[in-house]
């Protein structure tokens, strides 16, 4: 007799290989039998008719690790198909912590109640840092659960007592920084702190861990030497285990400014590294190695072009020995750092205000503009360290998703202001006098024709970039700016699965479940086999819609009947069970 017994579905089973028609049963968290189970009881019995039945989704580059002990629940995971989130990538992560907790902008509200938000911001860029014990309470306070580990370890244990999803942890080289070098770690470390980080990532790696992520472009990950990065990656080689990598794309490095500097470099970087250590590498959200602007057919054969250079790059180091795997993001996805008022471009100004209302009330005032315009062009802004602060060359693809002018929408900050014989500062001051509450978006940083070329990739695997909340999430900082999450943490998964590729759909499951597993090394999960675990979606595929909305985020896609997780309801229909029945998967 087993547990849940789904019928007369078309499995999908994430091999990519066609689908076919079967009956599967459960027993235990376990896919115990999959075949003619005609006559064969069950507690639960599911008729699949019509339906396809798949691996529960693996997010191949998440932070929900980040988000997780705040929302265990994670709904926006379930509600698009993820049923195990690899995470703790980009140097991030909030484990371990006995120390200090550097900021990874899932916590910003806590943060802000403890430090002024424009000595840091929510970015980890620039992120801020408090001692842990003076976390702990303010964390409690906001987010209804304990802050009760400090350790990776504990951290793990913390996720076995029940997430919505399973989570596939890596340590972040800047929390291990952070624990050793102290409050203020932008600097290289000494040969003392390298072997001290050294034993904090083995311990971290004997508790579970699946390796180390690399952020070097964020804090403090960007300011570690070439013998602190050759060093620890040689431990996590030891291991056996794997770094994963944000790769250097941005024009700051180790306190330098190098504005020529292309994410052709920084692949070459963190590949050379890999080369020279021995460790597998896997590449997080792949990017060409240069980007053109535009949506011209130039610009997109460019772009082609650049995205051909990076898998090409790849490939000669894999001719040399290098083990690398990488993830995609779409190409609309938006990771993390989503704050669409663009009242938050200004935010210390805004809360010096009162609020948006106050700040428009202000702007108002002809001193107040010409001064602010005045300080902001001159480079000054007071939210610079941050990277949600307005940068005059860098808004003029900002598009209105909402504003009370419904004649503004879908208009550019650039077109705008070229009409009214404006600058895009100005412009964007203009409209906040009339409208605090408007909304921005910029274009995606991933051109379609990039996205297009790195998903034909028979081996590439898919992320969301993003954390996992509940759909009643709203981050409010006192001050009107309010986030509710962003879209690729709601429904970018069914992005993916509802879009035309030009492959089949069992070759886009496989992008979605079992290129992941093999990619990361996880065995139990990732295809529907006998022996696996129990993670399984059934789909509706006539009705599949990802609802993708970037004014209200926390829109729940269609067409996802059931969601099952280590062989236990999480999702049926529009309803969420709370079972809990995650955990962490430990290496």
């Amino acid at each position: 007799m087993f547990d849940i017994l789904i019928r007369n579905g078309c499995i999908v089973d994430g091999t990519g290989t066609d689908g076919y028609m079967a009956d599967l049963g459960i027993k235990d968290g376990i896919i115990a039998e999959i075949g003619d189970l005609s006559g064969v009881e069950a507690d639960k019995i599911i008729d699949a008719a019509g339906k396809t039945v798949t691996p529960g989704f693996i997010d191949a580059h998440s932070h929900a690790d980040c988000s997780a002990p705040m929302w265990p629940d994670m709904e926006s995971s379930l509600g698009q198909g993820i049923t195990t989130c690899v995470a703790g990538h980009c140097g991030m992560g909030i484990a371990p912590v006995h120390n200090y907790w550097l900021e990874q902008c899932f916590e910003e509200e806590a943060f802000s109640k403890l430090i002024p938000w424009k000595t840091g911001g929510p970015v980890p860029g620039f992120g801020r840092v408090l001692e842990t014990e003076t976390l702990k309470p303010v964390f409690e306070e906001l987010y209804g659960q304990p802050l009760d580990w400090r350790t990776f370890g504990e951290y793990l244990d913390r996720l076995d007592r029940g997430t919505g999803a399973n989570l596939v942890c890596f340590v972040g080289h800047s929390q291990l920084r952070q624990q050793v070098l102290g409050a203020k770690a932008n600097r290289p470390a000494t040969e003392a702190e390298r072997i001290a980080m050294g034993e904090l990532l083995r311990k971290c790696l004997d508790e579970g861990a699946w390796g180390m992520s690399l952020g070097l472009d964020y804090y403090s990950s960007m300011d570690a030497d070439d013998e602190e990065l050759v060093y620890l990656m040689k431990i996590v080689a030891e291991y056996g285990r794997i770094v994963t990598t944000h790769a250097q794309s941005r024009i700051r490095r180790r306190g330098e400014v190098d504005p020529a500097f292309l994410y052709r470099e920084g692949l070459i970087e963190v590949l050379e590294l890999a080369k020279m250590t021995g460790v597998e590498l896997h590449i997080s959200h792949l990017r060409a190695t240069y980007d053109t602007p535009g949506t011209t057919p130039e610009a997109d054969e460019e772009n082609r072009k650049a995205s051909m250079e990076t898998l090409e790059i790849i490939d000669r180091y894999r001719a040399q020995g290098v083990k690398v795997g990488w993830d995609l993001l779409h190409g609309t996805d938006i990771p993390v750092f989503y704050y669409p008022q663009l009242c938050y471009k200004f935010r210390p100004y805004v809360e010096d205000c009162g609020g948006p209302e106050g700040f428009s009330k202000t702007l108002k005032n002809p001193w107040f503009y010409h001064a602010l315009v005045d300080e902001i062009r001159a480079g000054n802004h007071r939210g610079k360290r941050s990277f949600l602060y307005f940068q005059p060359d860098r808004q003029d693809n900002s598009y209105v998703i909402k504003a009370k002018d419904e004649t503004l929408l879908g208009r550019t900050l650039k077109e705008l202001a070229d009409e009214c014989g404006l600058d895009t500062l100005e412009m964007a001051l203009q409209l906040l006098m009339d409208d605090p509450y408007i909304m921005c978006e910029h274009k995606s940083l991933m051109s379609l024709p990039q996205g297009w070329t790195f998903i034909q990739d028979p081996d590439v695997c898919m992320g969301t970039d993003n954390g996992a909340y509940n759909y009643d999430y709203v981050h409010n900082d006192g001050v009107g700016l309010q986030s509710h999450g962003c879209p690729s943490a709601f429904c970018q998964m069914i992005e993916y699965v509802t879009e035309d590729f030009g492959f089949s759909f069992e070759q886009l499951v496989k992008r979605l479940t079992g290129n992941a597993a093999r990619s990361y090394g996880i065995t139990d999960r990732g295809f529907l086999k006998e022996g696996q675990a129990a993670d399984i979606l059934i789909l509706d595929r006539k009705q599949l819609r990802s609802n993708y909305n970037l004014v209200e985020p926390r829109t729940m896609p269609d067409g996802l009947d059931y969601v099952i997780v280590n062989g236990r309801i999480a999702k049926e229909g529009t309803a969420f069970t709370h079972v809990r029945s995650g955990h962490s998967i430990r290496k």
